[in-house]
């Protein structure tokens, strides 16, 4: 019963330290979202993207959903592989750092954090920063409670025989403390848990150094597997990094296996006065330390898992060949717009699906922002031009500021209520559902209709896509109208729900009149549009 007793109590201290964990992380999410996309792109140096990195893993409590929001920007372009993987590596050492800080728990600390971030989550308002950083002192006061009841499970049962039994197996060989650690890692999805939950055992048992560092190696490489199972389902271009990293850390940790294996269970003197917790803690850190000596054969590795079918870059001219052949600049800017209204009508399916990818709108948001930057300082380059040729050049320019504007306000403040709804803190009247779909749809005509104008330049289609946006004019304010009359006839839903509801509909009407602007330019140019 004693067993059973434990059992139950270590594992309901574990699944704690697991929800206190995403618990914080949602929060840090939220506060760094703008930095975080800020912060994954190629113009860094190694040492300043593994730097980003290790903020990175230690602010969001773990490497994992680093390596998987690195993995899906490198997949859509937005960053190289290489860059992505050595963000990775950064954000294992920054994990590795909040291991060792999460362990240090002053008595006194996790009920104060409990406390102030419990009442800061509970009275600040919903679109409140306050609230996120309650929520995130909230989650690090549970993770120092987690610990605290997982090291109360672990004291009853010093000198047991049956633990000490098992720890007598699992002590034997490294292996076996290897296995254990890629076992506990991905059951708990998260080696930082894992390695949390075992320095909470290891402070009232005594295990080799041996065998301790073969559990800790066991943690980094199912830390380096749960990637690859967490992206099975996706494209072969999203899982080049999480290969590449898991083949780079798992190799290196079976090499220090092995050398811990010949090495003998009371070969390490050095470590024999270090108490276990250090020795896990610190092994940790020092593993993924040096973890930055295989850096130079990232690229090698990535390209390994590179598949051949993939479809290259676009072709990109120097400006050396703008210079020779003025001609080209505007099928050169047509391309760049064109990829920023490719990926605009995707952020589009993305932010109105049944259930919203956040980490796939905010690589679509860094891909759009790349290739804008990419046509200012292209633009920068431009040679001397005809003056009809530069004139159809700013009018693109100007078409892709209202683009990048469309996914700013589809990124930002669409998704931001998309989350509110996700939360169960509003929920849209079936009238209110109906109205929000009605405007989509002619949103979702307009985008196509935008693309074929502005390829096409066809007169037709740009008087078609001028009446879109004028028939998006009259619904939004026949749909508003309808609104404040179910807000007249005290429909409480309607209610609690309007501001919700007048963002998401402003936000759609917003989006088809930047996209509909190209139309008046190609009626404008074709000398169809009236000067009043």
């Amino acid at each position: 019963m004693t067993i059973l007793s434990f059992l139950v109590h270590i594992m309901s201290g574990a699944t704690l330290l697991l929800f206190s964990v995403h618990f914080m992380r949602t929060g840090i999410e939220r506060r760094l979202g703008p930095w975080v996309g800020r912060a994954f792109n190629d113009s860094s140096s190694v040492p300043a993207l593994i730097a980003k990195g290790g903020l990175l893993g230690f602010s969001m409590q773990g490497g994992t959903a680093v390596l998987l929001l690195a993995s899906m920007l490198a997949s859509t372009g937005t960053v190289s592989s290489a860059a992505a993987t050595f963000i990775a590596f950064g954000a294992e050492i920054g994990s590795a750092v909040a291991v060792n800080v999460l362990h240090i728990t002053p008595t006194i600390v996790g009920p104060l954090m409990i406390l102030i971030g419990g009442w800061l989550f509970h009275n600040m308002g919903v679109a409140s920063k306050s609230k996120e950083t309650g929520r995130i002192i909230l989650g690090l006061g549970l993770i120092f409670l987690a610990l605290s009841l997982i090291r109360a499970a672990v004291t009853p049962l010093q000198g047991s025989p049956y633990l000490s039994g098992a720890l007598e197996l699992i002590g034997s060989d490294p292996v076996n403390a290897a296995l254990l650690g890629i076992g506990l890692t991905l059951l708990m999805h998260s080696s930082l848990v894992a390695l949390l939950t075992a320095a909470a055992l290891l402070a009232n048992f005594n295990m080799p150094p041996t065998i301790i560092l073969g559990l800790v190696l066991g943690c980094n490489i199912g830390s380096a597997i749960l990637p690859l199972w967490l992206l099975r389902s996706q494209p072969k271009a999203a899982q080049v990094v999480a290969r590449s990293a898991a083949t780079l850390r798992s190799a290196f940790a079976l090499f220090f296996l092995v050398g811990l294996i010949f090495s003998g269970i009371d070969r390490l003197v050095i470590l024999q006065n270090t108490s276990p917790t250090e020795v896990l803690l610190l092994g940790h850190l020092a593993f993924n330390a040096a973890l930055l000596l295989l850096v130079p054969l990232v690229g090698r590795t990535n390209r390994l898992f590179v598949s051949k079918d993939a479809i290259p870059s676009q072709v990109r001219l120097a400006p050396s060949q703008l210079q020779e052949s003025p001609e080209l600049a505007l099928p050169e800017f047509k391309r760049h717009v064109n990829v920023m209204l490719e990926t605009l009508g995707s952020m589009i399916e993305t932010a109105t699906a049944t259930v919203p990818d956040h980490a796939l709108m905010l690589s679509a948001e860094n891909r759009t922002n790349k290739e804008f930057t990419s046509l200012r300082r292209r633009f920068t380059q431009l040679p001397d031009l005809p003056p009809h040729i530069l004139e159809q050049v700013r009018e693109m320019l100007d078409y892709a500021i209202r683009i990048e504007r469309c996914a700013d306000v589809l990124s930002g403040k669409y998704m931001n209520i998309r989350r509110e709804e996700e939360s169960g803190l509003y929920t849209l009247t079936t009238e209110s559902a109906l109205a929000v779909e009605s405007q989509l749809a002619e949103l979702k005509k307009t985008m196509v209709l935008a693309q074929h104008v502005f390829w096409k330049e066809d007169c037709s289609g740009a008087r078609k896509l001028v009446q879109l946006k004028q028939a998006m004019t009259s619904l939004d304010f026949a749909n508003r109208r309808n609104h404040f009359e179910q807000i007249r006839k005290n429909n409480h839903i309607a209610l609690r729900s309007s501001d919700q509801y007048l963002e998401l509909t402003a936000a759609l009407k917003d989006i088809t009149s930047k996209l509909a602007t190209i139309g008046y330019v190609v009626l404008e140019r074709h000398g169809e549009l009236k000067e009043s």
